[in-house]
């Protein structure tokens, strides 16, 4: 299977290489890949898939957001989907005005290897929101889902175990795809688990990596750090004047401010709007991230946590007392080539997502239910524009838990939160690929 690398792999990379080659071939069910950034988890993940390729075997890409997904897809040369693209269906209930997730039938017959990248952000909690309502958690789901279709299919948790859990768990908590023992215990499967260590050697030098190094190496000791990292920055003014240095109409998604409060990422995006001179709630040019999945027109799906950039905007209109604006959306795929959606977003959630209370959804729902005859017929959110419309924040700063599972070329870290909690400082760090800013003198 190392004839598939690009490089000469590291001694450490041959043995972890025969291993998942003799878990592909027994009887077990799942094998854990665990590693810190630079140590070449996605350079074995692709080499597995060309592997599996070549011994014709299907296979699934996944990730648990759709940026991960895009991620995982670029640099293995696949497809890769979103786990909840790939395991749910949306019902609607219109009583409850809520979206249900419905697990789908697994089609495939064949053994296939389910791979799943960036796994720390696998949740096996129940989390629902006002919108959308689950009655099992994802990482059950998926692992119900890839076993129905057949029992000897395999699972590939790829991760970081210092990486931040997934929403919901205490800071300090472990992500449970990554956690052997948990796994086994409560799924009742057979696994095994290996771990990357080794930085590459392509990667060494990089003050990036060696800043993530060091703090993952405080993390497994329990240690506090006080060494600082990155290059300074200070108040919030000096932070978007930084980014608006390093901002591309043309790509946008070079650079990104990222920090643990809302109120700072909500400060960043009001300043940053202002000096690139975007007026007014949504504008051309402006920059937004989805903050839930999108089912649209065609049953297009657009995965929560994807950016895009806006084109064109419409006229507003007002339904139940909610605004709703036409807008036309240019997103990037996995190649990076443009296209574009038509679309409506939801105003009100842009400025205050806590406006679109239950109430109003109800009544945006019964609006839909006596003036669409289509979606009373159907009862699907995605035969109906203001139903289906997008709810969006703003995309130039990002809380840490949204930053997950993506990359930027330039990142601006706010270091600053109540308790220090150094996963939030290590997946922030390595969100960077070639420039890291930090106001660390608050963090520790």
């Amino acid at each position: 299977m190392t004839s598939f690398l690009p490089f000469a792999p590291t001694s450490e990379q041959v043995v972890i290489l025969d291993n998942i080659k003799s878990f592909l071939a027994d009887k077990q069910d799942f094998m854990i890949v665990k590693g810190a950034a630079g140590t070449g988890k996605t350079s074995i993940m692709k080499a597995v898939a060309d592997y599996l390729n070549q011994q014709n075997i299907g296979f699934e890409l996944l990730a648990p957001t759709g940026r991960a997904a895009k991620n995982i897809a670029q640099k293995a040369g696949y497809q890769a989907d979103t786990v909840h693209s790939c395991i749910y269906i949306p019902e609607t209930d219109t009583e409850e005005a809520k979206v249900r997730f419905k697990t789908k039938a697994n089609k495939f017959s064949e053994q296939r290897v389910y791979i799943v990248d960036e796994s720390s952000m696998l949740s096996d909690l129940v989390n629902n929101s006002q919108d959308f309502e689950a009655t099992t958690p994802m990482l059950s789901d998926l692992i119900a889902f890839v076993k129905q279709g057949n029992k000897a299919n395999k699972l590939i948790f790829v991760g970081d175990d210092c990486q931040l859990p997934p929403v919901g768990y205490k800071a300090f908590a472990q992500s449970p795809a990554l956690l052997l023992s948990y796994l086994k215990q409560t799924f009742d499967l057979n696994g095994t688990e290996v771990q990357l260590s080794r930085v590459m050697r392509q990667s060494e030098g990089s003050y990036i990596l060696d800043s993530a190094y060091d703090v993952r190496s405080y993390i497994q000791k329990q240690q506090g750090f006080k060494r600082n990292i990155g290059k300074a920055m200070y108040n919030p003014n000096h932070v978007t004047d930084l980014y608006i240095q390093r901002y591309d109409f043309n790509q946008p998604q070079n650079v990104a401010i990222i920090a643990y409060s809302n109120d700072y990422v909500s400060r960043c995006n009001k300043l940053v709007r202002e000096k690139l001179g975007l007026g007014g709630i949504l504008t051309k040019g402006d920059l937004v991230v989805l903050n839930r999945n999108y089912y649209g027109k065609l049953f297009t799906y657009i995965p929560n946590g994807e950016v895009a950039q806006v084109v064109a905007t419409g006229p507003v209109r007002i339904v139940s007392e909610l605004r709703f604006m036409e807008v036309e959306l240019a997103l990037f795929n996995e190649d990076d080539k443009a296209y574009t959606v038509s679309t409506k977003i939801l105003l009100d959630t842009l400025e205050n997502p806590k406006l679109f209370t239950h109430d109003k959804k109800k009544a945006l729902f019964a609006s839909a239910y006596k003036n669409n005859p289509t979606y009373r017929s159907s009862k699907d959110v995605r035969d109906d524009e203001f139903l289906s419309a997008m709810q969006v924040n703003y995309a130039h700063a990002f809380n840490c838990h949204k930053a997950q599972g993506s990359e930027w070329n330039t990142v601006l870290l706010n270091t600053w939160m109540p308790d220090t909690d150094q996963r939030f400082l290590y997946t922030g760090v390595t969100r960077a690929k070639s420039e890291l800013f930090t106001n660390n003198a608050h963090c520790f």
